[in-house]
């Protein structure tokens, strides 16, 4: 829903989920698992139609539309005033860039949870320190989701709980657990792409541990009396030749962008373009959420004879996550040429 008031200041309200709609928990259990939303798609498609051109944009959102306006408020944080959710469900955060988490830990973001509710609790949350959570006038975990749960004055505030501790260790039991699901899931989907994120950290890390021990060692030594520093040194310098042997062997042999890099040591980078690529492929996204959409709707209004077909149909077409990955990536990779650029920059 979309509302303007006397000032021109757009709303924009996202629903939750219909409680008797399959397609609604299809989506809920998708966004939790791979943060990739079909429904997103066309939320932000409804924010794009509907949005004041000066950023003048006040985004609401209940449960799963909670989910909705923090997606549209991540990706839209320049043209957001302010983004309220009640008892929203968590947005993924394992795509989410460093601006992104930023964004959902500033004052613009207001996440309000109702002390007995459990709904925050399904996924990794990295806004703990926005929410606030609100007095309940029940014990009833489903009865608590809705907005006639919680206690307000009598100019329509919520009432702030004053007994949180209990709901925040227990939310972050849940919300651990649901988070190394989404690592998981995350993790599989990495390795059946062939995707070298995952060797890309593990070799950092392990080269960084790597690093650190030999320091140690080096500290170890020159407490040990009758050592002399030149065998210290030698010690030394052979545990960081090895090291450096191990990081050249993986950049030949498991970095693809190694022998590219060294062809060609100067990188031109047209941003401008990547972003118009990146939304290309959203857009391309949305066309198939939509005919995805329309698709769901037949499943109430063919017969049993012609469901194979309508199945076979519905797995080819619908919510795209590698063009997502890839929308992302485009994002993400302006992102750090522009920082990278920034601080070279600096240093001039």
């Amino acid at each position: 829903m979309a509302f303007k008031d006397v000032y021109g200041n757009k709303g924009i309200s996202y629903r939750g989920t219909d409680m008797k709609d399959p397609v609604d928990w299809i989506d809920n259990a998708l966004t939790m698992l791979t943060g990739s939303s079909p429904q997103a798609e066309l939320a932000d498609n409804f924010f794009e139609r509907n949005k004041n051109l000066d950023g003048c944009n006040y985004l609401y959102g209940h449960s799963k539309g909670g989910e909705m306006s923090s997606t549209i408020f991540v990706n839209h944080y320049k043209e957001i005033k302010q983004c309220h959710t009640l008892n929203g469900q968590p947005i993924n955060p394992i795509e989410l860039t460093d601006k992104q988490i930023s964004a959902l830990n500033c004052i613009k973001y207001d996440p309000v949870i109702n002390e007995s509710e459990f709904v925050w609790m399904l996924g990794g949350c990295v806004y703990k320190s926005r929410i606030r959570f609100m007095t309940s006038n029940t014990q009833d975990v489903f009865i608590s989701h809705g907005y006639e749960a919680g206690v307000y004055d009598e100019c329509e505030n919520i009432i702030q709980s004053k007994n949180t501790f209990v709901s925040t260790i227990i939310g972050k039991t849940v919300g651990g657990v649901c988070y190394i699901l989404q690592l998981s899931t995350d993790a599989f989907d990495t390795l059946c792409v062939k995707n070298t994120k995952l060797l890309d950290y593990l070799r950092n890390r392990c080269f960084e541990k790597l690093a650190g021990i030999i320091r140690d060692i080096e500290n170890i030594l020159k407490t040990v009396k009758g050592i002399k520093d030149d065998i210290i040194k030698e010690i030394v310098d052979f545990y960081n030749r090895f090291v450096d042997n191990a990081k050249e062997y993986y950049s030949k042999n498991f970095n693809r962008g190694y022998h590219y890099a060294i062809t060609y040591p100067v990188v031109i980078v047209n941003t401008d373009r990547l972003y118009y690529y990146a939304k290309r492929l959203s857009l391309i996204n949305t066309r198939l959420n939509y005919l995805n959409h329309k698709i769901d709707k037949l499943y109430w209004q063919i017969g049993l004879l012609d469901l194979w077909n309508l199945m076979q149909s519905d797995l080819k077409i619908g919510h795209s996550y590698k063009l997502l990955q890839c929308q992302n990536y485009l994002v993400q990779t302006v992102d750090d040429f522009e920082k990278a650029e920034n601080k070279i920059m600096n240093r001039r």
